[in-house]
Protein backbone atom coordinates (compact mmCIF):
# COMPACT_ATOMS: atom_id res chain seq x y z
CA UNK A 1 0.00 0.00 0.00
CA UNK A 2 1.08 3.46 -0.44
CA UNK A 3 -0.08 4.40 3.14
CA UNK A 4 0.04 2.98 6.38
CA UNK A 5 -2.30 1.69 8.66
CA UNK A 6 -0.07 4.90 10.84
CA UNK A 7 -1.07 7.67 8.12
CA UNK A 8 -4.71 6.38 7.55
CA UNK A 9 -5.35 6.99 11.32
CA UNK A 10 -3.75 10.14 11.71
CA UNK A 11 -6.09 11.45 8.72
CA UNK A 12 -9.17 10.28 10.78
CA UNK A 13 -10.03 6.52 9.63
CA UNK A 14 -10.47 4.12 12.19
CA UNK A 15 -8.54 0.66 11.56
CA UNK A 16 -9.76 -2.34 12.91
CA UNK A 17 -9.75 -6.29 11.53
CA UNK A 18 -13.37 -6.55 12.38
CA UNK A 19 -15.66 -5.60 9.34
CA UNK A 20 -19.08 -7.11 10.24
CA UNK A 21 -20.40 -3.73 11.12
CA UNK A 22 -19.76 -2.43 7.52
CA UNK A 23 -22.32 -2.45 5.04
CA UNK A 24 -19.97 -2.03 2.29
CA UNK A 25 -16.45 -3.39 1.71
CA UNK A 26 -13.78 -2.11 -0.61
CA UNK A 27 -10.61 -3.38 -1.98
CA UNK A 28 -8.12 -3.88 -5.00
CA UNK A 29 -7.64 -7.72 -5.06
CA UNK A 30 -10.05 -10.33 -4.64
CA UNK A 31 -9.95 -11.32 -0.75
CA UNK A 32 -9.07 -14.82 0.25
CA UNK A 33 -11.37 -17.72 -0.26
CA UNK A 34 -14.07 -18.08 2.91
CA UNK A 35 -13.67 -14.86 3.77
CA UNK A 36 -16.24 -12.79 2.51
CA UNK A 37 -19.10 -11.74 5.54
CA UNK A 38 -22.47 -12.32 4.53
CA UNK A 39 -25.01 -9.94 3.19
CA UNK A 40 -22.51 -7.49 2.21
CA UNK A 41 -21.53 -5.16 -0.27
CA UNK A 42 -18.16 -6.11 -2.10
CA UNK A 43 -16.31 -3.68 -4.73
CA UNK A 44 -12.87 -4.95 -6.20
CA UNK A 45 -11.44 -6.45 -9.13
CA UNK A 46 -13.16 -10.08 -8.81
CA UNK A 47 -11.99 -11.82 -12.14
CA UNK A 48 -14.86 -13.75 -12.45
CA UNK A 49 -16.77 -12.09 -15.32
CA UNK A 50 -14.15 -14.22 -17.89
CA UNK A 51 -15.05 -17.67 -16.09
CA UNK A 52 -11.66 -18.44 -14.98
CA UNK A 53 -11.64 -21.73 -13.62
CA UNK A 54 -9.16 -20.61 -10.41
CA UNK A 55 -12.04 -18.46 -9.76
CA UNK A 56 -15.07 -19.82 -9.41
CA UNK A 57 -14.98 -20.75 -6.02
CA UNK A 58 -15.06 -17.03 -5.07
CA UNK A 59 -18.11 -16.89 -7.23
CA UNK A 60 -19.80 -19.86 -5.59
CA UNK A 61 -18.94 -18.03 -2.06
CA UNK A 62 -20.40 -14.90 -3.24
CA UNK A 63 -23.75 -16.79 -4.13
CA UNK A 64 -23.85 -18.84 -1.01
CA UNK A 65 -23.29 -15.58 1.32
CA UNK A 66 -25.56 -13.45 -0.93
CA UNK A 67 -23.00 -10.90 -1.06
CA UNK A 68 -23.84 -7.97 -3.64
CA UNK A 69 -20.36 -8.00 -5.63
CA UNK A 70 -19.82 -4.60 -7.67
CA UNK A 71 -17.15 -6.13 -10.16
CA UNK A 72 -14.64 -3.41 -11.37
CA UNK A 73 -14.21 -4.85 -14.16
CA UNK A 74 -17.69 -4.46 -15.04
CA UNK A 75 -18.07 -0.74 -14.51
CA UNK A 76 -18.02 0.77 -17.79
CA UNK A 77 -19.38 3.62 -19.92
CA UNK A 78 -22.67 3.85 -20.37
CA UNK A 79 -23.41 0.56 -18.60
CA UNK A 80 -22.60 -1.73 -21.91
CA UNK A 81 -20.59 -4.65 -22.47
CA UNK A 82 -18.41 -3.52 -25.31
CA UNK A 83 -18.14 -0.17 -24.12
CA UNK A 84 -14.46 1.33 -21.81
CA UNK A 85 -13.58 0.55 -18.64
CA UNK A 86 -14.19 3.26 -15.58
CA UNK A 87 -11.92 1.70 -13.58
CA UNK A 88 -8.62 0.15 -14.38
CA UNK A 89 -5.45 -0.51 -13.26
CA UNK A 90 -2.53 1.35 -14.66
CA UNK A 91 0.72 -0.03 -16.37
CA UNK A 92 2.85 -0.23 -12.90
CA UNK A 93 -0.58 -1.50 -10.99
CA UNK A 94 -0.62 -4.07 -13.23
CA UNK A 95 2.73 -5.08 -12.50
CA UNK A 96 3.06 -4.97 -8.86
CA UNK A 97 0.11 -6.70 -8.74
CA UNK A 98 2.37 -9.66 -10.40
CA UNK A 99 4.97 -9.60 -7.77
CA UNK A 100 2.54 -9.36 -4.89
Amino acid sequence: RVFTDREFAAAGATITRDLSGANTIMGVKQPLNGSLLPGKNYLFFSHVIKAQPENMPLLDEVLEKKVRLIDYECIREGGGGTTPRLVAFGEFAGMSGMVN
